[in-house]
């Protein structure tokens, strides 16, 4: 080979060996600036064949970049205890251009920094940043060097702020400075810093902080990470005060996908919350909802192939790799994950690998996914869209988990636990209830549509005063078997004690090769109440609707008379039918009545309420021509819509529907009427001729 400066080879008998390609080539510099071409000529050793040849124009030219940097780096540098800040010349820039020459604008290729101000501040040029080991201000130039190797350094220096606190704040309303009180807060939980990246707040917290986070809502776009050990997370904050005020119901802190951004992409995490690797910790009083989530695989040769850098469990919350957490008083909601030769896991929360995680007064509601081939042979398949756990120790306790929908595109070879799937170690699932989940599944094998509302395999477990009510789960093709509507359990060993398991849509409960334990239970009104084989097990002081060990150990077949939302009926038989006392199961003052008469000397069966149905919202009276939205909804002063009515409504409410015609047009009603998430609401006209609700619509 050789290089020439002009379109010509020389003369033959002068090339080199391209065994010996230089690292660098030197070129006579030009007078001005201009484009330099270089050509490069190829033949081989006996000079006998063509000679074949490539150029590239080489930009020579002083042009300088143009430098703009940030008056003052905001948000503020936070300095952990013995700790150092880094700041890149990224962190410094403001929009800065690599130049022009000819017409051809120039790229950057390096930013960097230089300190020229204390304390005790390196005054040497660094890329690409500064380390800061002390709190203070300090004074930082930003430097930019071209493609061409010439350099500009920022007129103006940027003011670098350090701060050392272990209390972090966010509020629209601060100014995204230090972060140390509202006035200077974060104002968003995550925001594009230009050639920084995308940054959040959890970019700022060290271990052992606590971020409060005042009320109102923050776009997400790529998902959060938290790494950090110790830390607590609260929202639902008022903004004013040392934090102040704190009600998540009145001053709600959530947490929202941007849906600005394109979804549809193969590996896109947008929205939503991991926490990796974190010792320790409490995220409290937020909302997280709407996170999507695209797992992708790929078929070839027959065969598939995992994309596992495009496969994540979670949407909304994802809990992987880490011990000692507790999640309180929170809501994961419509988050949806989608697959194409991909498992879905867990668009509300997935728990991964985990010990010791604590969800308390947590609300999984409207979680869903749609999957195209979402094989078992890869880690699952569809699984616990609401829930997810897998190899973890997890106590789910004052909760609900309801509302989440799981269906396959195509086929999906497992179909496994519309509102909760647990796959081995321990789960407590306490006070809880887990209600209206529903799978449709496209699974062709005989165990491959599993559990509705939960599906566990394998671990020890421990279900207490729990309400599994109104799940589904069914196959698109009618000749595979779907088992346990409510409750599905296979190579585990189970204790269930003060539950019930009502009305789940086809089969109650399925379990195989399980060593189970059921104790003070109910089991009633499904098409099939149990599916138990021969699995050991100890039933005692139990009601099986199809009549499972009745006679035996203080079971009975008796209808518990639900009525009000499954609250049992003052004559119920399953009233006072417990082994135990209310006091040694641990349910005092909790109540099964809707009364809320407390539970005292033998324990009823079933799921116990923490209190009864309010008075005030037991019976709402509603009357398009008489009536008032504003109105207490009695008898005297009724309400005017039944869309107002079934806002107010609770498990149990009656609402009685006067004579008329309810419809936009006649009485403000909004369409469709949807009672969502209470359970055994009544809507009693006064008889099909004279209440008629009229959606208006033809056809």
């Amino acid at each position: 080979f050789q290089i020439t400066e002009d379109d010509d080879p020389g003369a033959l008998g002068s090339w080199s060996s391209t065994s010996a390609v230089p690292d660098s080539v030197i070129f006579s510099a030009p007078a001005v600036n201009t484009n330099v071409m270089l050509y490069a000529w190829f033949t081989n050793t006996s000079e006998t064949v063509a000679m074949t040849r490539t150029a590239s124009r080489i930009v020579y030219t002083d042009a300088a970049p143009t430098v703009r940097a940030r008056d003052v780096l905001r948000p503020y540098r936070r300095l952990a205890p013995g700790g150092t800040v880094t700041v890149t010349g990224a962190d410094l820039d403001n929009g800065s251009s690599g130049g022009e020459q000819d017409g051809l604008a120039l790229d950057i290729a390096v930013w960097g920094a230089i300190c020229a101000g204390a304390p005790d501040c390196d005054t040497s040029p660094a890329t690409p940043g500064i380390t800061l080991d002390q709190p203070g201000t300090y004074t930082l130039r930003l430097i930019v060097i071209n493609e061409a190797g010439n350099t500009a350094l920022a007129a103006l220096a940027t003011a670098v702020n350090v701060v050392q606190s272990d209390v972090l704040y966010v509020s629209a309303g601060g100014d995204h400075s230090a972060g140390t009180s509202w006035a200077t807060a974060l104002t968003n939980v995550q925001w594009d810093a230009g050639l920084a990246g995308v940054q959040s707040v959890f970019d700022f917290a060290h271990d052992g902080d606590t971020v409060h986070l005042a009320g109102g809502t923050y776009k997400i776009g790529p998902r959060l990470a938290w790494t950090q050990d110790n830390l607590t997370v609260r929202g639902g904050y008022q903004g004013s005060g040392t934090p102040g005020a704190q009600d998540p119901a009145e001053w709600p802190t959530t947490l929202t996908r941007d849906t600005g951004i394109a979804i549809g992409i193969a590996g896109q995490r947008l929205g939503g919350l991991a926490i990796e690797g974190a010792a320790g910790g409490r995220l409290e009083g937020v909302v997280i909802r709407d996170a999507y989530t695209y797992n992708a695989g790929a078929w070839l040769n027959n065969a598939y192939v995992a994309a596992v850098s495009y496969f994540t469990p979670g949407g909304n919350l994802l809990i992987r790799n880490s011990s000692g957490l507790t999640v309180a008083d929170s809501e994961f909601s419509d988050g949806f994950v989608s697959a194409n030769y991909a498992p879905c896991h867990g668009a509300g929360v997935a728990v991964v690998g985990s010990e010791d995680i604590r969800l308390e007064q947590c609300r999984i509601l409207r979680n869903s996914t749609a999957a195209n081939r979402a094989y078992t042979t890869y880690d699952g398949g569809i699984q616990g869209i609401g829930l997810y756990s897998a190899n973890s120790s997890l106590t789910l306790t004052n909760s609900r988990v309801e509302a989440s929908f799981m269906t396959s595109v195509s086929d999906a070879w497992d179909t496994s636990g519309a509102g909760m799937h647990v796959d081995g170690g321990e789960l407590h699932l306490l006070d809880t209830r887990v209600a209206g989940n529903t799978a449709r599944g496209r699974g062709r094998t005989t165990l491959a549509n599993r559990g509705g509302g939960i599906a566990i395999v394998g671990g020890t477990h421990r279900i207490w005063n729990a309400l599994v009510a109104l799940n589904a789960i069914y196959s698109i093709e009618d000749q595979y078997d779907s088992l346990g509507d409510g409750l599905y359990v296979t190579d585990a060993a189970l204790s269930i004690e003060s539950s019930t398991l009502a009305q789940n849509i086809g089969q109650g409960w399925y379990s195989r090769n399980s060593v189970l334990a059921i104790t003070n239970t109910i089991i009633w009104g499904h098409h099939k109440d149990t599916d138990l084989a021969a699995d050991p097990g100890l039933f005692s002081h139990s009601s099986f609707g199809d009549g499972t060990n009745a006679g035996t150990n203080g079971c009975l077949a008796a209808d518990p008379g639900f009525e009000r939302g499954f609250r049992l009926s003052p004559g119920s038989a399953c009233r006072d039918a417990g082994g135990l006392t209310a006091a040694q199961a641990g349910l005092s003052g909790r109540t099964t009545l809707a009364d809320g008469a407390p539970d005292t000397g033998s324990v009823d069966l079933g799921y116990h309420w923490t209190a009864g149905l309010d008075p005030a919202l037991a019976d709402l009276h509603v009357s398009a021509k008489d009536g008032d939205d504003g109105n207490a909804g009695t008898t005297a002063a009724p309400l005017q819509t039944i869309t107002e009515a079934i806002a107010r409504a609770d498990h149990g409410t009656r609402i009685h529907i006067a004579a008329g015609t309810y419809s936009r047009t006649s009485n403000g009603e909004s369409f469709p009427l949807v009672i969502e998430h209470k359970y055994g609401v009544e809507l009693l006209g006064t008889n099909a001729a004279v209440t008629i609700i009229d959606q208006e619509q033809p056809g």
